[in-house]
């Protein structure tokens, strides 16, 4: 690994403060020793990180303890974190892996937090890398998971990636670098384990340089990923709607390599292919749908898609007070101050100013109901909300989305439309100013 230094400090920006997750083995060591060695000739700052699972009893404490000892006789900055991984795992019905690497990487972020570090690099090498690649393809990853385990993740950097478990060994001995074995590694309770222990030789067997050749392939798919995903945004940019809705029969005729990856970024989580083909199944379909996917539910209107969050299906009333509310399953915020009506302010789609005295006990923020209506002084006459939408040519997930304000009379405002002429404040007047502040448009303006 020597002579594969370099290569790794092309992938450490200078003059900058890391942290290394160091879980003792030969890894996460080599890797600390690596930039402790050459931590002024690189111009960095090295701290370490070490997270006991608590998962192997009295080895994970010798692991602990050994990562602490050896830090401190470099007086290298150590953050250590504990977590209740099984616990953690059957809470969330989720795998022991899983758990823990959620759990790891959360503490992680916090670790560079707390040291004032900007990057967190990580141990993984090229075994780890074709570990991963099969894994994926035995769960029948598309493109993306072939690329493997990225190089750099936000603040998280790999700069071992194109380093061979082998050549890891070599340094480790030509440097006399300690580190603890997990006997969990030489157990096939794991599929990574049991891919590490029996197909990798075999592959090795056929290529001697199947490790390697496996890295070149990842680097190309990336390449060719990353391609396919710019293009995918491109695209999506092209057909959203200014309300957030995709214009779902604009991807009727484009490639499905294409399509899935707009849908996918689009939903803003992973999509299987099962649900990707699902959906594009309604390139050409004008009636209303609704397609469940992994948590989301997707509402199909006019040629255009519509999502929401599961737990965002019901929009309870919520009453309002002076200061701000959140409401977290519009993805939204509410405003509410005392003031003096000014001169030449007029209330608009998402600002309203209602006088203070006309206000008939709590203030509340809803949904549209049954026989709702909204009398506007520029129509002169009064309409329910019903017919005003119809007008407007929403569709039913516009209409759920739009939010009304109420006393415990009457409705007194309706986003999008404007304030009831009789709740309406005047200059001088007492009034309360109600601000809706949107992460995304949901509904726009319909005047």
């Amino acid at each position: 690994m020597s002579s594969r230094v370099e290569e790794i400090r092309k992938e450490i920006p200078s003059g900058v403060s890391i942290v290394c997750a160091v879980s003792g083995g030969v890894d996460s060591m080599v890797l600390l020793h690596c930039l402790w060695e050459h931590r002024d000739e690189w111009g960095i700052r090295v701290c370490a990180a070490h997270f006991d699972h608590q998962l192997r009893g009295l080895e994970s404490a010798r692991d602990r303890t050994f990562v602490r000892d050896w830090c401190q006789e470099r007086e290298i900055p150590l953050k250590i974190g504990f977590g209740e991984v099984r616990q953690k795992a059957k809470a969330d019905h989720m795998g022991t892996e899983e758990a823990a690497r959620e759990m790891r990487y959360a503490f992680l972020e916090q670790a560079r937090k707390d040291l004032k570090c900007d990057w967190i690099v990580t141990a993984h090498n090229a075994d780890d890398q074709l570990e991963t690649q099969l894994l994926n393809l035995c769960r029948g990853s598309g493109l993306h998971g072939l690329c493997g385990i990225p190089p750099q993740r936000g603040v998280i950097l790999r700069p071992m990636l194109d380093v061979t478990r082998s050549e890891i060994l070599d340094y480790a001995s030509e440097h006399g670098i300690p580190y603890v074995e997990d006997h969990t590694n030489e157990e096939d309770d794991f599929a990574r384990n049991r891919i590490r222990h029996h197909v990798l030789p075999v592959l090795k067997g056929i290529n001697s340089s199947a490790v390697e050749n496996a890295g070149n392939c990842a680097r190309l798919l990336r390449s060719d990923d990353d391609y396919l995903e710019s293009q995918a945004g491109e695209l999506l940019a092209r057909i959203t709607d200014t309300g957030g809705a995709l214009q779902l029969n604009r991807l009727e005729g484009v490639h499905e390599a294409l399509a899935g990856r707009v849908l996918r970024q689009w939903i803003g989580s992973p999509l299987d292919y099962r649900s990707v083909s699902r959906i594009l199944e309604h390139t050409g379909t004008t009636e209303r749908r609704i397609l469940e996917v992994p948590g989301f539910q997707l509402i199909l209107e006019q040629g255009k898609l519509y999502r929401k969050t599961c737990e965002a299906a019901d929009h309870p009333d919520v009453p309002l007070a002076e200061g701000v509310t959140e409401l977290p399953s519009r993805d939204c915020m509410i405003t509410v101050e005392t003031m003096t009506m000014p001169e030449e302010i007029h209330s608009s789609f998402s600002i309203f100013y209602l006088k203070y005295d006309n206000i008939n006990g709590k203030l509340i923020c809803s949904s549209r109901k049954d026989g709702d209506r909204l009398r506007l002084k520029a129509r002169q006459c009064t309409k329910k909300l019903k017919a005003l939408f119809e007008e407007a040519g929403m569709t039913q997930f516009q209409r759920e989305q739009v939010i009304v304000i109420r006393d415990e009379k009457q409705v007194l405002a309706v986003e999008g439309f404007g304030v009831s002429e009789w709740a309406e404040a005047h200059p001088g007047d007492r009034a309360l100013k109600i601000t809706i502040h949107r992460n995304s448009s949901d509904t726009g303006e319909t005047q």
